[in-house]
């Protein structure tokens, strides 16, 4: 008897995304890192030129 294929596993679940109009300083959660340059970067692939 064949062994039944495992399940895949669940993706994990994203967290939902701020509304786009929403200012990056207004969330505190994000990941914000200058790149060189002096380039604010935002986790997400935002990108803000200074």
């Amino acid at each position: 008897e064949p062994e039944p294929e495992p399940e895949p596993e669940p993706e994990p679940e994203l967290a939902p995304e701020p509304p786009k109009d929403a200012a990056p300083d207004t969330s505190p959660d994000q990941a914000i890192s200058f790149g060189e340059g002096g380039d604010l970067t935002i986790e997400g692939g935002e990108k803000l030129q200074w």
